[in-house]
C-alpha cells in the first residue's frame, strides 16, 4: 500500500478506543476483555539484515499496542490492514512477530508475553491465498517428513466486508460503523451510506473509507464549511449528495460553454463564407458545400439564411 494510504487506514485504528473494541470484536467474541485505558503505544518499525545481499532494512507494522494490566505487559497486538490480496502474508507476518520477540530476548527482562496479529482485510472478494506458512509451501517440492518439524506461522485474517449482522454487533465503536459500510458496500456497489449511529471520530473514518474506496469526496467532506455539522453517515450521504450537484453543475457550465463557443465558431465561418460568396471568392457550389458542414442543408437554405445575416448573393 502507498504511504499516504497507508497512513489514512490507519488514523481511526490507532485511536485506544477503536484498537480495542477490534481486538475485542475479533478475538473475544465482543466481550470488554482488553479496556483503552489499558493500551500503550510501541515501536511500529523493526529492522533486519537480509540473508541475500546483507544490508540492514527496515519493517513497519501498521498499528501495535501492548496491553497492560496494572503495569503488567499482558500481550502486543498488531493489526495490518490489506485492501488486496498478499500471497505471503503468512511470511509478512511471521517476519512482525518474529522481530517482537527478538526484542524481548534483547532488553534481557523476564517479562516475556504473546504476539497477537490481525489482519484486516478490506476487499470485497474472500481472501482465497494461503493463511499459513504451510499453504503457501504446500506445492514446493520438499521431503514431506519435514512437515512435523516445521514452524507453521498463520496470518489471522479478519474479512470485514464479509461480517454477518451477528458479527458486526460484537463491536460498539466507530469501526462498527466503519464495517457496516464496507459490508452494505459489497452487497450493493450503489449503496448510499444510512447508518445514524453517531460518530465518534468523523475526520478518522472519512479517510479510511475515502483510502478503501478510493473515492477522495470521502476525504473532501473534511473540508467543508459546515464540517462539524457531520455526525454520522447520514450526514456523510447528504454531503456526498450535494458535492456530486456542485459537480454536475461545474461540469454542466463547462459544457455550455465549449458549446456555445463552438456555436460562435460555426456562426462567425458561415458568415466569412457568406461575405466570400457575395464578393464572388468563392464559388457558389464550394460555398455552399462548405456551409453544409454548419448546419446549412442545401442552395435554397444558403441564400435564405445569407440574405437574413446581410448578405446578398446572385442566384447562378
Amino acid at each position: 500500500m502507498g504511504k499516504e494510504k497507508d497512513l489514512s487506514e490507519k488514523l481511526l485504528e490507532d485511536n485506544n478506543d477503536v484498537f480495542a473494541d477490534i481486538v475485542n470484536g475479533f478475538v473475544f467474541g465482543g466481550k470488554q476483555i482488553v479496556q483503552p485505558g489499558d493500551l500503550q503505544n510501541t515501536a511500529l518499525e523493526s529492522m533486519y539484515r537480509s540473508i541475500h545481499s546483507g544490508a540492514i532494512r527496515s519493517q513497519e507494522r501498521d498499528v501495535a499496542k501492548l496491553w497492560l494490566k496494572k503495569g503488567v505487559k499482558i500481550a502486543l497486538c498488531g493489526l495490518e490492514n490489506q485492501t488486496k490480496i498478499d500471497q505471503y502474508m503468512p511470511m509478512r507476518i511471521m517476519g512482525y512477530e518474529g522481530a517482537s520477540y527478538r526484542d524481548m530476548l534483547k532488553s534481557g527482562k523476564s517479562d516475556v508475553y504473546p504476539v497477537l496479529s490481525l489482519v484486516l482485510y478490506f476487499g470485497d472478494q474472500h481472501w482465497k491465498a494461503p493463511k499459513t506458512i504451510s499453504g503457501i509451501v504446500a506445492d514446493q517440492s520438499y521431503p514431506k517428513e519435514m512437515d512435523a518439524f516445521l514452524n507453521d506461522a498463520k496470518a489471522n485474517i479478519c474479512e470485514v466486508a464479509f461480517l454477518s449482522k451477528e458479527e458486526l454487533d460484537r463491536f460498539h465503536s466507530d469501526f462498527r460503523i466503519a464495517a457496516n459500510f464496507f459490508v452494505r458496500k459489497r452487497e450493493d456497489p450503489g449503496y448510499t451510506p444510512d447508518d445514524p449511529t453517531t460518530i465518534k471520530h468523523v475526520e478518522d473514518i472519512l479517510c479510511l473509507l475515502s483510502a478503501v474506496t478510493k473515492d477522495p469526496r470521502y476525504q473532501e467532506i473534511r473540508f467543508d464549511k459546515n464540517f462539524e455539522e457531520v455526525h454520522n453517515m447520514c450526514d456523510v450521504a447528504e454531503r456526498l449528495e450535494n458535492r456530486g450537484k456542485e459537480i454536475g453543475m461545474a461540469k454542466g457550465k463547462k459544457i455550455g460553454i465549449t458549446e456555445g463557443v463552438k456555436m460562435g465558431q460555426s456562426k462567425g465561418t458561415l458568415l466569412t463564407i457568406y461575405r466570400h460568396t457575395a464578393a464572388g471568392y468563392l464559388p457558389l457550389d464550394v460555398a455552399v458545400k462548405e456551409a453544409s458542414e454548419y448546419g446549412i442543408k442545401d442552395k435554397d437554405d444558403f441564400f435564405t439564411k445569407a440574405m437574413q445575416a446581410g448578405y446578398k448573393i446572385k442566384k447562378k
